[in-house]
């Protein structure tokens, strides 16, 4: 399939506008961390990343979708840093305490990121306003 007959889902990306992505979504971390959920707007975001809101609408197309990506990845990245230490073991109660301890281990690491996603996930909204 040729690029141009893609959607934007389906776009296949350049290191550029990889890189640019996830300068953006670890700043959007390190605002909501810093800031809160509601004082995390598109505009501090965009000036923690020294770029303009447009960029930011360049690579995601709302506030929504930018919040979405650093959800899906700390989940991403927890998997990839958990699984591997539980599959290693070779008892259920072995893999229990694992899954446990890699766990813990991997919000000491991220504690920004847990913050952003609990204020995310926190804050998230029904199509008519409810929590």
């Amino acid at each position: 399939m040729d690029k141009k007959n893609k959607t934007n889902s389906q776009k296949v990306m350049s290191f550029i506008e990889k890189a640019r992505r996830a300068q953006i979504v670890e700043c959007a971390i390190e605002t909501i961390a810093e800031l809160g959920y509601a004082q995390a707007s598109l505009g501090q975001i965009a000036k923690r990343a020294n770029i303009s809101k447009g960029v930011i609408s360049y690579h995601f197309s709302n506030k929504e979708e930018l919040l979405e990506q650093v959800v899906m990845e700390y989940y991403l990245a927890c998997q990839s840093f958990i699984s591997p230490q539980v599959d290693a073991q070779t008892s259920a109660r072995d893999m229990l305490n694992k899954y446990i301890d890699s766990n813990l281990n991997f919000v000491d690491e991220n504690r920004k990121h847990v913050f952003a996603v609990i204020e995310i996930v926190s804050n998230e909204r029904t199509e008519d306003g409810k929590l």
